[in-house]
């Protein structure tokens, strides 16, 4: 059948059944029809003449047991994104009551100034009606986050990508998962094409243009993955020595040094996700197809011995 939309029952009926169920590609199988008439019964014929000619565009589908530990980790990514949005609005009720301490307003002396404000009467009640949500969601994020820990224990795979500088259980887990099977790629610039972190290209003649990041596949992988890169480039940066350009002013610049300015801006985004998205998936794709654990050495070899725009992209 091909990749449509879900059909979780129909593989569960299936599997009961003790037959196996091939899932293709719909687009390579939109570009294999003649006729521009499509029926229901077309399509059948099309995918069974692929099928006996060899040629059917199988993709990989993910286990059952796969599908079950992915639900923990997109369930933690949800709660903390709904954690981060309520703490952003206590941040502006505290920063309109003149406080400004960031992170220190989540211990004990900013909670209590936090709840000590003197506002308006709905305001104290937005106050207090996202405290309670944050209060119960700190718990269960724990607990999945101590669950996600043991998954990781139990899996030999994801502790050999525990030698990866930055990385930790829940990237390491969603990496693990969603990647699935590592003989599915030959270089790690695949797996970045496949988690979307390569930037768009529409080049002709002598002009190249790189716009946004493409962007398909696990938007919660390439979250995990852009983000366990920052915290390796803070943390170790013999890891990373290339950095961006240095800003200029931006103050009493011309217009077309302004619209220069929005090219740079643009061009550094394409910088950090080309650069250290790529860094992070290639490296783990590295560890996880060779079984070998991380060579720091090495890989500080080859981050001087190529240029800076291909760095991650030439690891096996």
């Amino acid at each position: 059948m091909e990749a449509s939309r879900p059909a979780r029952w129909f593989e569960r009926l299936l599997a009961e059944l003790h037959l196996e169920l091939w899932i293709g590609d719909a687009t390579v199988i939109r570009t294999k029809r003649v006729r521009r008439q499509k029926t229901d019964r077309q399509d059948a014929q099309l995918i069974l003449q692929l099928l006996s000619e060899d040629r059917f565009p199988r993709i990989w589908v993910p286990s059952w047991e796969n599908r079950a530990l992915r639900q923990p980790l997109w369930h933690r990514h949800r709660m903390v994104q709904a954690r981060t949005r309520i703490m952003n609005q206590l941040q502006a009720v505290a920063i309109n009551e003149g406080l400004r301490c960031k992170k220190r307003l989540w211990r004990e002396r900013g909670r209590l100034q936090l709840e000590s404000f003197r506002l308006a009467p709905w305001a104290s009640r937005r106050r207090r009606n996202l405290l309670e949500p944050m209060d119960r969601l700190n718990p269960m994020i724990t607990e999945l986050s101590q669950a996600i820990e043991q998954e990781v224990e139990k899996c030999p795979r994801a502790r050999r990508l525990m030698t990866h500088p930055g990385v930790g259980a829940l990237t390491i887990l969603a990496f693990v998962l969603i990647i699935g099977k590592a003989e599915r790629f030959g270089l790690g610039k695949q797996v970045a094409s496949y988690l979307g972190l390569v930037p768009l290209e529409e080049s002709t003649r002598n002009r190249r243009r790189l716009g946004h990041i493409t962007k398909p596949g696990s938007s919660m992988l390439r979250f995990l993955l852009v983000e366990a890169a920052q915290l390796t480039v803070r943390s170790l940066p013999e890891w990373f020595s290339e950095s961006p350009p240095t800003p200029f002013a931006f103050i009493d610049l011309p217009p077309t040094l302004r619209l220069a300015w929005r090219e740079f801006v643009i061009g550094q985004t394409i910088w950090h996700h080309r650069i250290i998205g790529r860094l992070g998936s290639c490296r783990c794709f590295h560890v996880l197809r060779t079984a070998d654990p991380l060579d720091v050495q090495d890989c500080a070899y080859r981050r001087q011995s190529i240029p800076h725009f291909v760095f991650g992209l030439s690891l096996p």
